[in-house]
């Protein structure tokens, strides 16, 4: 299916397409969704505004760690207890809502695919 930016984007990016991706996370899944359409386009993949610089630089090593090791199990991303812990507190932070984190990814979505097509591939494997 190829859809153009505009239409893509209307979406929302609310539809079932990578949804299977990491559905047992504890972060809702159009948050990975989002995240693993990032993983696909060459674009700045940063958090921009959290409202905290600390949370800012927590979040960014979070989304570098993502894609540079590429895996979806949080054990598997830290390197030992203390930084598991870390990456649990802050997607349980309270002063950091699902739709800041959504807000951030969507305005570099919205930058990598402005004047592009875009492909989406949807697998619907169940093991």
């Amino acid at each position: 299916m190829i859809l153009s930016p505009d239409l893509w984007l209307q979406a929302g990016f609310t539809s079932n397409m990578f949804l299977t991706v990491c559905r047992h996370s504890p972060v809702c899944p159009i948050v990975w969704t989002h995240l693993f359409i990032y993983f696909a386009l060459d674009m700045r993949r940063e958090f921009t505004d959290l409202g905290d610089h600390r949370l800012l630089l927590r979040g960014n090593k979070i989304l570098n760690d993502l894609f540079s090791r590429s895996v979806h199990s949080i054990r598997q991303l830290t390197d030992d207890d203390a930084s598991a812990k870390g990456f649990y507190r802050f997607l349980l932070n309270e002063r950091i809502s699902e739709n800041e984190l959504l807000s951030n990814l969507i305005g570099n979505c919205k930058a990598a695919c402005s004047g592009r097509y875009v492909i989406c591939f949807q697998d619907t494997t169940e093991i």
